[in-house]
């Protein structure tokens, strides 16, 4: 199964470990570095694929009662697929992201509330399509779906579950330590990651990685990888632990000066990005201002799709530039003139991740 994921660079994983194997180079998951590889070979190379991003959209996704229609979103979802995947039925597309012997997790998010009533319909649509290419329902697991309606085959294991444990392994960059949960370490083989698109005040922007990067059903003390955190003290105590030793486990430096980091450095563990088989961004509604949670109305947007991609640097890329566009048509300014702005995309293309700007994006319509 994992040669068949995607990297993220347009190549699979058996294509991407012969290459690099050739050349005896080091690697960083998710994306090839284009320049060591030409050099590798003395020879120029050829250009990599660049990661696919779909908008998959339907505006008649929206009933006149202002919830949303079922069998519209399943259409947007099943077209996504399709596309993303390249395959000409759904049931291949599935087939292709996922074994039936592999335990998924879909990871919708908490912050967000059951935002404009989408993640039952989202959930419902994303279980049926699974279960139809003969992915068993008792493989499937599901978190922070507030508003749906879905029954774990097993108890989770991660902080205020019913099944917590303790924390499992660190994950570890050059500003940051933290560990992750048993939840995502153990119980699961892949995850179907589902956020929704909006600005955030302390990151500037949400989207794919974000999802992942900071949850409390993945990883332990999100709250201390946020700018304005402060030094994590060490031998700190740490709320719904288990584990009293929990707490010197935290690390985040400099949180002010280096939190363009802590997302692609959370993110970038093999238990997140490398389990990720594919990632849906919500963008039915969105968010241009007040995000993640905004009270206005003028500040939410309708978009009228879905966001799919295998690569999440990719699709926050394509995100951050839809967010960009509707905060300049209603005049507000770039999220890149405040305090703290999006630079953490841009960083986790520079870290290997994906691609470091839109132009290396391929973006279509389905």
């Amino acid at each position: 199964m994992g040669d068949r994921t995607a990297t993220g660079s347009g190549w699979t994983r058996r294509d991407f470990l012969r290459t690099a194997a050739a050349a005896a180079i080091p690697i960083v998951a998710g994306c090839a570095p284009r320049q060591v590889f030409a050099e590798a070979a003395g020879t120029p190379a050829a250009p990599l694929p660049k990661p696919l991003v779909v908008d998959a959209v339907d505006a008649s996704w929206l009933g006149a009662d202002g919830a949303p229609v079922p069998s519209v979103v399943e259409k947007i979802l099943e077209k996504g697929l399709a596309r993303v995947t390249g395959k000409s039925s759904v049931d291949d597309a599935i087939r292709e992201l996922l074994s039936p012997t592999e335990t998924v997790l879909i990871k919708f998010n908490q912050i967000s509330k059951n935002y404009h009533r989408c993640n039952a319909v989202l959930l419902d649509a994303l279980a049926k399509l699974l279960q139809g290419a003969g992915h068993p329902k008792e493989k499937i697991l599901v978190v922070e779906a507030e508003g749906a309606t879905w029954k774990n085959p097993v108890a989770l294991d991660y902080p205020g579950a019913e099944g917590f444990t303790k924390f499992e392994e660190a994950v570890e960059w050059e500003t940051g330590r933290t560990r992750l949960t048993r939840l995502v370490t153990k119980q699961v083989d892949a995850i179907i990651n589902v956020g929704d698109l909006k600005d955030h005040n302390v990151f500037g922007y949400s989207g794919a990685m974000k999802n992942l990067s900071h949850a409390l059903t993945l990883m332990q003390g999100p709250h201390h990888f946020h700018p304005e955190s402060k030094p994590a003290p060490q031998g700190f105590p740490c709320e719904a632990c288990k584990d009293p030793d929990a707490g010197k486990e935290i690390r985040n430096g400099n949180p002010e000066k280096d939190y363009p980091t802590f997302i692609p450095g959370i993110f970038r563990s093999k238990h997140l990005a490398g389990k990720a088989r594919l990632h849906i961004v919500n963008a039915l509604f969105a968010v241009l201002d007040g995000g993640p949670t905004p009270r206005n109305a003028a500040d939410q947007f309708r978009h009228d799709g879905l966001l799919l991609s295998r690569n999440a640097v990719a699709l926050d890329l394509v995100g951050l530039d839809i967010v960009q566009a509707a905060r300049k048509a209603k005049g507000k300014p770039s999220l890149f003139r405040r305090r703290f702005k999006p630079t953490y995309v841009s960083e986790a293309g520079k870290a290997g991740l994906g691609p470091a700007e839109l132009a290396l994006v391929e973006k279509v319509t389905a």
